[in-house]
């Protein structure tokens, strides 16, 4: 029965929160073992708040680390399977925050790369990305140690702890090469402002060498976990897409038979006659 009411409790949190992938996905487990009605619950926790009213509030990491850290002693010590279930909700709730903000200061930033306010906001983000997810694997890696650990698969799925029983992932020197990579993205950002009127040429003299300086940290972040190169590294890591390598690859094939020819057409149909005479030496648009 208290299992019952703590399951109640956590999908009608669901309901509450925005944008939470970490919860909701703990909630849809939870619904695979229950009624259509929890199950229908499950599905209602992915509500979205509208863009609109979402606002910036820079993230409390003194209250995250703090969280995270009592969140693995009880993993660690306790047996009290619903107590648990409270904590991860807590803890899922702020990392999906934490990562809400960072979107959120990301698309500030872009919407304009010469605010300052935005920029600060989100170098200081980025930098604490790595230590989110450190956080979140230490406290998988608490469960999986803990006494209560063979209940809770039933509820993060059967299977779940067994890579968390070794060495991090998260160690230190995987998260200075991550902090390499999230400050290089954020020169290149900069640049990027400061080279706004630029030609095609100064472009690639300042921006090339960040980029290559990018994909090389890539390529050892990449290894350090196993990877064999960092394209891999990022599918699986980072861009959480519904579609796959292969998918975009006939996508690309797609867009060459049907696009190619259509642009070849338009190129030797005399429309872009006018925008070929006003560029410049560089390729752009001549100003006037």
């Amino acid at each position: 029965m208290k299992q019952t009411k703590i399951l109640a409790i956590l999908l009608a949190l669901a309901l509450l929160l925005t944008g939470c992938a970490q919860l909701v996905d703990l909630t849809q487990r939870l619904a695979e073992n229950r009624d259509e009605q929890l199950e229908q619950l499950a599905r209602q926790g992915k509500t979205r708040e509208p863009f609109s009213q979402m606002t910036y509030t820079r993230p409390d990491m003194e209250a995250f680390q703090a969280l995270a850290e009592e969140s693995c002693r009880l993993g660690q010590t306790s047996e009290d399977v619903d107590q648990i279930l409270e904590q991860t909700t807590q803890l899922y709730e702020a990392y999906d925050r934490f990562y809400t903000m960072l979107s959120l200061a990301d698309i500030f930033y872009c919407k304009d790369l010469s605010n300052a306010e935005a920029q600060a906001e989100y170098e200081f983000c980025t930098g604490q990305s790595g230590q989110v997810e450190q956080a979140l694997e230490a406290y998988y890696q608490a469960l999986a140690q803990g006494p209560a650990v063979e209940e809770l698969e039933e509820y993060f799925g059967e299977g779940f702890f067994d890579g968390y029983t070794g060495e991090s992932q998260w160690d230190a020197a995987f998260l200075d090469l991550w902090n390499q990579e999230q400050e290089a993205v954020a020169r290149y950002y900069e640049a990027m402002n400061q080279l706004a009127d630029a030609s095609y040429e100064d472009m690639e003299k300042n921006l090339g060498p960040i980029l290559v300086e990018l994909i090389g940290l890539r390529q050892e972040l990449a290894a350090q976990v196993g990877y064999d190169d960092c394209e891999e590294f990022l599918w699986d890591w980072s861009y959480n897409r519904a579609y796959t390598p292969q998918d975009l690859d006939a996508y690309l094939q797609e867009i060459q038979q049907e696009l190619v020819p259509l642009y070849r057409k338009m190129q030797t149909s005399g429309l872009y006659d006018e925008v070929y005479r006003q560029q410049s030496a560089f390729g752009r648009p001549t100003k006037k």
